[in-house]
């Protein structure tokens, strides 16, 4: 399984330099059969954004509809306030120990503090286009 963070959920629901590379590697992924996940905390980060920059709500499901969504329990939410990068901000954290709970093999994040905490977590991270 790859979690997919927010920052590349917004790939997705907004044209960046790296969409592309994003879509053509998650359609790869999916062709050969890897599975996708999302924590609901996705779902409301990738929601809230969405209204910040005034997209409408309709373009959102069909960016999170792919995803298996992944329910916040207390396991995750123990294990995020105990990662010990001192720069990982809460939510970055709850979307590693969201990997770490689920055993997920990779995340695809943009975010640095999180990508360089995933690694030294034992997460593979990708950043297609990146």
């Amino acid at each position: 399984m790859i979690i997919v963070d927010t920052s590349a959920l917004a790939k997705i629901m907004i044209e960046e330099k790296e969409s592309p590379a994003l879509r053509g590697e998650l359609q790869t992924l999916s062709d050969h059969g890897e599975q996708f996940s999302i924590s609901t905390l996705a779902v409301t980060e990738l929601r809230r954004l969405a209204i910040r920059l005034g997209i409408s709500a309709e373009r959102i499901d069909p960016v999170l509809r792919p995803f298996r969504t992944l329910r916040l329990t207390e396991a995750v939410l123990q294990l995020a306030g105990r990662l010990s990068h001192k720069q990982l901000g809460t939510l970055d954290a709850i979307h590693i120990a969201t990997g770490l709970i689920t055993e997920a093999q990779s995340i695809i994040t943009y975010d640095a503090e999180q990508a360089k905490a995933a690694l030294s977590d034992g997460i593979n991270v990708l950043q297609p286009g990146n």
